[in-house]
C-alpha cells in the first residue's frame, strides 16, 4: 500500500516549469520593468511641471514656453561667464548674436521610452501566448509516464522519444 502511494505522490508533485533563461527574464522583465518606471517618471515631470521655462520680456510667457516646447533653443558662448545686476538667468543667456549653442529639448523621449518598453516586453509576451501551457504540458507527461513505467533511463532521451511519438498532436 504505501509503495503505491508513493508512486502517486510522484504523480501529484508541483513543479514549477520555467519557460525562459535567466538573460531572457533579465531582457524581458526587469529592463522593462525599468524602461517603464523611467518613462512614467520622465513623463509625470514633464506634465505634471514645468519642463521648460524660457525667458523674453516683451512676449507673454506661455507663447515664449509653447515656442521654446516646439522648437529648440540656445545659448551664446561668449555670455557663458557673463551676469547681469549681479545675477545669472542661465549661462548663455542674453541679448546679441553669436556663437550659438543649440539646446534641443526632445518632448517625444517618453513616448519613445514607452515603445522601447514594450519592444523589451513583447518577445517574452509572444512566446508565452505561442508557448500555450505546452512546455509544461509535456514535463507532466513526462513525469506521469515515467512514474508508471519505473523507467530510470536518461531524462534526455525519454524527451526527446516523447517529442518524437507525440509531434503535431497539439
Amino acid at each position: 500500500m504505501l509503495n503505491l502511494l508513493g508512486h502517486l505522490s510522484k504523480l501529484f508533485k508541483l513543479r514549477m516549469v520555467h519557460i525562459d533563461g535567466n538573460v531572457f527574464g533579465l531582457h524581458s522583465g526587469i529592463i522593462g520593468a525599468f524602461l517603464m518606471a523611467f518613462c512614467m517618471l520622465l513623463t509625470a515631470i514633464e506634465y505634471a511641471g514645468t519642463p521648460i521655462e524660457c525667458y523674453c520680456p516683451t512676449l507673454p510667457e506661455s507663447v515664449v514656453n509653447s515656442f521654446c516646447w516646439v522648437d529648440s533653443t540656445f545659448s551664446l558662448r561668449s555670455l557663458f561667464n557673463v551676469s547681469y545686476n549681479g545675477s545669472v538667468i542661465y549661462p548663455g543667456a542674453g541679448p546679441g548674436r553669436g556663437d550659438r549653442k543649440y539646446r534641443t529639448y526632445y518632448q517625444w523621449v517618453c513616448f519613445l521610452m514607452f515603445a522601447q518598453a514594450l519592444c523589451f516586453n513583447a518577445p517574452r509576451l509572444l512566446w508565452k501566448a505561442r508557448e500555450g501551457g505546452k512546455v509544461p504540458a509535456i514535463m507532466d507527461a513526462l513525469n506521469v509516464r515515467s512514474a508508471i513505467t519505473h523507467d530510470r533511463a536518461d531524462p534526455r532521451s525519454q524527451m526527446v522519444d516523447f517529442l518524437v511519438v507525440n509531434m503535431n498532436r497539439n
